[in-house]
């Protein structure tokens, strides 16, 4: 596959008649929805499976993402601000390969943004890349995990057939030394500031049924501000999430 790509509608005939979303950001209580089981249809057919950790969204397999009032300015897939780009679970010795966002409401139409490597590496000189393969990076596991620690990682690698590989997360990686730090900041500035958004970033907005799917480690994603509105109406921004492992390399 591409480092991404979204199948617009695909779901669309398992969005209806959905419970409001809450303020806490919990699964809606009911037994199941055909969207749910859409996904995990989905998942299979992709020869992927589903991935859930203890740490993560109480372990659960099929994460809602979801505003929760009174974090709204957390950089966390419970928030509603700027969330810059990242890549899921970099702290992981092995972080999912696969993510899937499902949209089951975008009343707001916030936009997902995306960064594939080839774009995030596209200013960098030689040199530069040389560094990021580099252990001279922390980044500390994320903020929906709750502890806070740090891990050493470079930014770049390879895998056993050679493919390239990235861990990066400009939301909490910072450089061991200030050569490192100063590259991060480069990263930063492409990445974050409204001329390099608007100049680098691809930006997609999910409608109720899209699924997008996008490599782990070669793309970071992020998400734009999104309106501050009606957080307690029941009818947020609602998409849900899935980690996954391919069952066969590639």
């Amino acid at each position: 596959m591409s480092d991404y790509g979204i199948a617009r509608g695909l779901l669309r005939e398992h969005v209806g008649n959905l419970p409001p979303t809450g303020p806490t950001g919990d699964r809606p209580a009911r037994e199941e929805w055909g969207v749910e089981w859409a996904t995990i249809r989905l998942s299979a057919a992709l020869d992927c499976d589903i991935l859930g950790y203890p740490g993560e969204k109480k372990g659960e397999y099929i994460h809602q993402v979801i505003p929760i009032h009174g974090r709204e300015d957390s950089r966390s897939n419970e928030g509603t601000n700027l969330f810059e780009a990242h890549m899921e679970a970099p702290h992981l010795p092995d972080p999912p390969d696969l993510v899937m966002l499902v949209c089951l409401k975008n009343t707001e139409r916030g936009p997902t943004t995306l960064w594939p490597m080839e774009i995030l590496l596209s200013e960098l000189d030689e040199r530069e890349i040389g560094i990021l393969f580099q252990p001279r990076f922390l980044v500390e596991m994320g903020e929906s995990w709750g502890e806070r620690s740090w891990f050493e990682h470079p930014v770049l690698s390879r895998n056993e057939f050679g493919d390239l590989k990235l861990r990066l997360d400009l939301t909490s990686m910072k450089g061991k030394d200030e050569e490192a730090q100063r590259l991060l900041d480069k990263l930063f500035a492409f990445c974050v500031t409204p001329e390099g958004v608007s100049r680098n970033c691809v930006s997609v907005v999910l409608e109720p049924g899209d699924a997008l799917l996008f490599d782990n480690r070669k793309t970071c994603h992020g998400r734009a501000p999104i309106p501050r509105i009606g957080l307690a109406a029941g009818d947020r921004r609602w998409l849900q999430r899935v980690y996954l492992r391919r069952k066969f390399p590639v």
